[in-house]
């Protein structure tokens, strides 16, 4: 009976910090909207949410930690210290999403920069495709450049206009 009832505990922790973070999403999700998080030497950049940057720095916090754990235990298993190696990569790309990643609209075009720092210009007169999935649009270029993005985080009426 005790091993019941520590399921249902953990599946109850589990919906209630699910319902948060999904909360707290959306909640980031609007207020993107609402306030966007421009670059000061470029104000028509739109940038990651600061949420980002943060999320990434806790999950390299959490990484540290487990790393200590595991390193300063005797029986730890290989398992318990490679794991915190693939959070830590998690957080890294949070953080290079949020360093990197910047969105500019124009009547005509836009101009992206992605994660790895290659920087795109699509003008919308080349837009060959577009779907509409899961909240987000993709768009597709003659070129082959893809470009995803979620309409209600941030304004693209240009690009939305031109469809």
């Amino acid at each position: 009976m005790e091993e019941w009832g520590a399921r249902i505990l953990l599946a109850l922790i589990t919906a209630v910090l699910t319902v948060g973070l999904a909360f707290i999403l959306r909640r980031v999700s609007a207020r993107m909207r609402q306030n966007p998080n421009r670059t000061k030497g470029h104000p028509e950049r739109l940038r990651m949410p600061r949420f980002m940057l943060w999320t990434g720095i806790f999950i390299l916090v959490i990484m540290g930690l487990l790393l200590l754990v595991a390193f300063t235990r005797e029986d730890s298993e290989v398992a318990m210290k490679v794991i915190p190696y693939l959070i830590g990569l998690g957080g890294v790309f949070l953080i290079a999403q949020y360093v990197n990643w910047y969105l500019v609209v124009r009547e005509d075009h836009l101009v992206f920069r992605n994660v790895f720092g290659q920087v795109r210009t699509i003008w919308y007169r080349d837009i060959v495709d577009h779907r509409f999935s899961n909240g987000a649009l993709t768009v597709t270029t003659e070129d082959g450049t893809k470009f995803r993005v979620a309409p209600q985080s941030y304004d693209v009426t240009p690009l939305l206009k031109s469809l």
